[in-house]
C-alpha cells in the first residue's frame, strides 16, 4: 500500500513534469520563432538602412553635381523653402508644375516654329558683341583715367622744372647783366 502510494506520488510527481516539460518545449518553440521573426526583421531593417544610405549618397552626389552645374543654386539657397517665397517647395503642387512645364514646352515649340533659327543667332552674337565692348570701353576708360593722371603729374614736374629754371636764368642773366652795366 505504501508503495502503491509512493507509485501514485511519483507518477503524479512525473505528469506534472511531463506537463512541465511540454509546456516548456511549447515556450522554447514560440521563442524560437519569435527569434526567427526578429532576425528576419533585423535583417529587412539592415537591408533598409542600407538602401537608405546608398539612396542618401546618391541624393548628395546629385546635389553636388547641381551645385557645381548651376552656379546660381548656391546664391539662392537661402531663399529655399521660404514661405511665400519663389521656392516655396511646401505650397507648390508637383503635378500643377509638370503641366505648367507641359505648356510652356508646347507653346516654346510652337513659338520656335515661328522664330528664325538665323536671326536668334544674330541676335545671341550681337549682344556678346555688345558685352565685349562694353567691357573694351571699361578699359579704355580706365587706361584714359591712367593717362590723365600721368599727364596731371607731368604738368606739375614741368611747371616746377621751369619755375627753377625761371629763377636760375634770371639769376644768371641778372649777374651777366650786373658786370656788362655799370652801376
Amino acid at each position: 500500500d505504501e508503495a502503491k502510494t509512493a507509485l501514485d506520488k511519483f507518477e503524479e510527481r512525473l505528469a506534472q513534469c511531463s506537463s512541465e516539460l511540454s509546456a516548456i518545449k511549447k515556450q522554447k518553440s514560440e521563442l524560437s520563432k519569435l527569434a526567427e521573426a526578429c532576425s528576419l526583421e533585423a535583417k529587412k531593417q539592415s537591408v533598409a538602412i542600407s538602401r537608405i544610405e546608398k539612396e542618401k549618397h546618391n541624393a548628395e552626389k546629385v546635389v553636388a553635381n547641381l551645385l557645381k552645374n548651376h552656379a546660381w543654386i548656391e546664391s539662392e539657397r537661402s531663399a529655399f523653402g521660404v514661405e511665400g517665397g519663389d521656392y516655396d517647395f511646401n505650397s507648390t503642387d508637383p503635378d500643377e508644375m509638370s503641366r505648367q512645364l507641359k505648356s510652356l514646352k508646347s507653346e516654346q515649340g510652337d513659338l520656335s516654329k515661328k522664330i528664325n533659327k538665323k536671326v536668334m543667332g544674330m541676335i545671341e552674337k550681337a549682344e556678346g558683341e555688345y558685352t565685349e565692348l562694353l567691357r573694351k570701353r571699361k578699359v579704355v576708360e580706365n587706361d584714359k583715367k591712367k593717362i590723365q593722371s600721368v599727364i596731371e603729374e607731368l604738368d606739375v614736374k614741368k611747371k616746377s622744372e621751369l619755375q627753377r629754371t625761371w629763377k636760375k636764368v634770371n639769376k644768371d642773366f641778372g649777374s651777366i647783366f650786373s658786370t656788362l652795366l655799370p652801376e
